[in-house]
């Protein structure tokens, strides 16, 4: 093709010269053997045929001002450029939905909706919209144009605004076309795609012990942990309750309090907020001061539907604190304070030496905590504490402790091991230990202190 005996490479603009519109606001330009071939125009040359199609015009002032007005569509704030230019295609806006036209999630308990947007000329030229309505949505979808834009004419560089809201009616995600009729070259019927969705309100849930604890509930009992049961005075026990959020939307945890004895305190708060199904523990611990019960009440508010205000009852009992009755025993046997274990002779040439069990033995009524076990003395290196005992011997049950005696030369070894406890008559239990090193096969014979 050739335009003022030139050629005129593709998506070049070629000026065909400067004339007077006529009334119809049209301005005639004229080609010689000009002929029409489906969407295409041909221009017969000699000897051949050039095909163009002529996509778009654009109109130029004498002083080479482009003169067009140019549709531009935004978030209300200015912070979403929701369309730009003319894509092609089905959706002439970007794919998929952008963050301004994704209307997010939204409860039929919470209501609906709204969203701001600006139409914006940035061309040169008046752009009028001319669509009636000016925004149009079809009825059939779950978008309404609440706010039509006040102004149908803007000059270069005017906006104005209108506003759409989102009512779901189904779950899921729902989508919406919005068309905006306007006299711009790029963009004539301005379609905009829409999203939301339709999602459960926040809905509030707690259990403990993995059991449902309903909403009220006055009763404690300690299949689901709201009854602490007995508790010993100075040794406190703690709970967890799992709240969880049964909704898609964010449950927000406004507060949890507790309103009874003063025994009980909250020592974990939950998460704040809950995401759609999210769970979160609360834990609860109950510290008698005192023997004898103790209650209170667990109060949880937040922006729930269905349960606000969750609130249950606690309980628990103070037990006065029973003293433990601490012994040490190997094989069945009791060593008492400041009694000998003779461990017997082992070989230097074990390189490992020999591991012997001792036991702590609670013959009371009460728990006893188990501090730690010290072996003191000339040859503490060659008794070494193997295993250390549980720190808590219960009621009546006995742990274990190892300790490995292992000599470097054929002499006499002892030392002292003390088992530190908080048994209010021996906290600090102490016996001998003493063994021979021996390379004589089969060899027997006495320590004499």
């Amino acid at each position: 093709v050739e335009a003022d005996g030139r050629g005129v490479e593709p998506a070049e603009r070629a000026e065909v010269g400067e004339g007077v519109l006529d009334a119809a606001g049209r301005y005639p330009v004229y080609f010689g053997n000009l002929t029409k071939h489906g969407s295409k125009l041909r221009l017969a040359s000699s000897g051949s045929q050039a095909a163009f199609q002529i996509m778009r015009y654009q109109v130029w002032t004498p002083d080479g001002t482009l003169l067009q007005p140019d549709i531009q569509v935004l978030s209300a704030d200015g912070a979403h450029r929701i369309w730009d230019d003319y894509t092609g295609g089905d959706h002439p806006s970007v794919w998929p939905v952008p963050d301004g036209m994704d209307f997010g999630v939204v409860s039929s308990v919470n209501g609906s909706i709204a969203r701001d947007f600006m139409i914006r000329n940035r061309g040169t030229a008046p752009l009028h919209l001319t669509g009636s309505p000016l925004v149009s949505i079809p009825a059939s979808h779950d978008f309404d144009v609440t706010a039509q834009p006040p102004l149908t004419t803007l000059a270069p560089g005017e906006t104005t605004t209108f506003t759409v809201t989102f009512r779901a009616t189904q779950t899921g995600s729902r989508f919406g076309k919005m068309t905006i009729a306007n006299d711009s070259i790029q963009a004539p019927a301005l379609t905009l795609y829409l999203r939301g969705r339709n999602g459960i309100a926040p809905a509030i849930n707690i259990e403990g012990g993995g059991l449902n604890i309903e909403p009220m509930d006055g009763t404690p009992n300690e299949t689901d942990d709201t009854d602490f049961g007995a508790v010993f005075v100075g040794q406190p026990q703690t709970r967890d309750y799992l709240i969880h959020n049964r909704g898609t939307l964010p449950l927000t945890i406004l507060s949890a309090t507790l309103s009874g004895s003063p025994d009980f305190t909250i020592v974990k708060e939950s998460r704040a907020v809950l995401g759609a199904f999210e769970s979160s523990i609360l834990r609860v611990q109950y510290a008698p001061a005192a023997a004898g019960p103790g209650t209170t009440w667990l109060t949880v508010q937040s922006d729930s539907v269905t349960s606000p205000v969750y609130a249950f009852a606690l309980a628990g009992e103070g037990v006065a604190p029973q003293a433990p009755d601490i012994a040490i025993r190997r094989n069945g046997a009791l060593i008492a304070p400041g009694g000998t274990a003779n461990l017997g002779a082992v070989s230097p040439a074990e390189a490992l030496g020999r591991t012997f069990t001792f036991m702590i033995d609670n013959a009371g009524p009460g728990p006893l905590r188990v501090d730690g076990v010290e072996i003191t003395g000339a040859d503490a290196d060659f008794f070494i504490l193997q295993q250390l005992p549980s720190p808590l011997a219960p009621a009546g049950r006995a742990v274990p402790f190892k300790i490995t005696f292992a000599p470097n030369a054929e002499r006499v070894f002892s030392a002292t091991a003390t088992v530190h406890t908080d048994d209010p008559g021996k906290p600090a239990y102490t016996f001998h230990l003493t063994g021979i090193g021996s390379n004589t096969p089969g060899w027997a014979g006495w320590i004499m202190y």
